[in-house]
């Protein structure tokens, strides 16, 4: 049920913000569908690597440090350099809580934005 939701609210989100509306059609259908899989994918893959000792840390402060970098590298939005950098900082913040046995977790909405911000900055 709860990916059910999932898939149904990011086919939402995605919709409503319009990218790829001028690909039309089926196209556009299968732009959406392909990322509303890919980001829910995301989001739960990094909360199944929740429950592994800090590897969704590590991978978090990795992945988004190293988008960080794509987007200065690409010249992109500083803002979005910026989030990637916080996240980053945040994941390296959660890190002594969660090595070497895990005491905290992300937990379910920490796992899932953290998937679906990785995704997001991408796009921005």
């Amino acid at each position: 049920m709860r990916l059910i939701i999932q898939l149904g609210l990011m086919a939402v989100v995605i919709v409503s913000g319009g990218g790829g509306a001028a690909l039309g059609g089926r196209q556009y259908l299968l732009w959406v569908g392909f990322l509303t899989v890919f980001i829910v994918g995301t989001a739960n893959y990094y909360n199944f690597m929740d429950g592994i000792n800090c590897i969704a840390g590590i991978t978090g402060l990795l992945d988004f440090a190293l988008l960080a970098a794509y987007v200065d590298l690409i010249e992109g939005s500083a803002a979005v350099t910026g989030l990637a950098v916080c996240l980053s900082l945040a994941c390296l913040g959660f890190l002594p809580l969660n090595v070497p046995k895990a005491r905290v977790f992300m937990g379910d909405i920490g796992s899932i934005l953290h998937g679906i911000v990785s995704v997001s900055v991408l796009r921005g």
